[in-house]
């Protein structure tokens, strides 16, 4: 058995398609496009999830490039504390707490982090999140990013599914 951020995985779903494993038994809907741009090496991995489950908050996740720090001299940003992640991902959210709430998870972090680490273009590679989907494009040389991209997402649902449960329970519904 393996460990994936909490996930117990057998040998042969490690390296087959755990995303589909995980949405079926959870029951998520997933998609993934692969696309490559151009004449260049890169690939364009977008995975469209639909968790079957309210998330409490909607935000926009990208690695902070110019345009994002820029846009900082004019708006607030939420900030986790962890001062690597803060420097290297911009967010965007529409309730501040809750969004950090959910960062405070280690593995919601880094799988966030694993989405957005080998990135070429800040102004295309994001996750956002809604009330009812989990949108990722992830534009990557490493042709890893086919498997990692659908991987990590369905690890990032998994947070927000734990997430929303512990909302869920702990204070009631949520507006």
């Amino acid at each position: 058995m393996n460990l994936i951020y909490e996930l117990r995985v057998c040998d042969g779903c490690r390296h087959g398609d755990l995303q589909d494993r995980l949405a079926k038994a959870r029951g998520w809907s997933f998609h993934v496009d692969v696309t490559h741009l151009g004449d260049t090496e890169h690939i364009c991995v977008e995975v469209e999830a639909a968790p079957g489950f309210t998330v409490p908050f909607a935000a926009a996740i990208t690695r902070e490039g110019f345009l994002q720090k820029t846009r900082k001299l004019f708006r607030r940003e939420p900030q986790t504390g962890d001062d690597t992640f803060d420097a290297a991902v911009y967010i965007e959210a529409d309730d501040e707490a809750l969004t950090l709430g959910f960062l405070e998870q280690l593995g919601a972090k880094s799988a966030l982090w694993e989405i957005l680490a080998e990135t070429v273009d800040t102004r295309q590679s994001r996750v956002v999140i809604t009330r009812e989907m989990v949108r990722v494009r992830a534009t990557s040389s490493n042709p890893g990013v086919r498997r990692e991209a659908p991987l990590y997402t369905a690890v990032l649902l998994h947070y927000l599914e734990l997430y929303a449960t512990e909302r869920a329970a702990t204070r009631g519904p949520y507006r």
